[in-house]
């Protein structure tokens, strides 16, 4: 994650914080955003990162180490019914994943 993208998280807790005191704006981990779309299915059938949202993924804080080449963070997304929730690294291409890329942070007590 860059400059740019931390820079839109800290304005965002910030802003969020004045509307719900006592909370603030991360990214989570990538089990983080996996509990939160099974728990989404289980309760709207619906699968989030799916259709609805145009199969888009979220970067995690999440990252691994490939095969000693660099580091690269996990994303979790592109959801559906037949090929489930894709939660990994992209390699050189984009390997047939659907949607754009996306910080999305998650709420937590402060």
């Amino acid at each position: 994650m860059g400059k740019e993208e931390e820079e839109m998280i800290a304005k965002f807790s910030e802003a969020k914080a004045l509307e719900i005191p006592g909370i603030k704006a991360i990214i989570g981990q990538a089990p983080d955003y996996a509990a939160l779309a099974a728990a989404h299915f289980n309760n709207t059938q619906e699968e989030l990162f799916g259709k609805k949202y145009d199969y888009g993924l979220t970067i995690t804080n999440t990252s691994i180490n490939t095969a000693g080449f660099d580091t690269r963070r996990v994303l979790v997304g592109d959801y559906d019914a037949k090929n489930g929730l894709f939660v990994g690294v992209l390699g050189r291409g984009r390997g047939g994943l659907r949607g754009d890329i996306f910080v999305t942070p998650l709420l937590v007590p402060a």
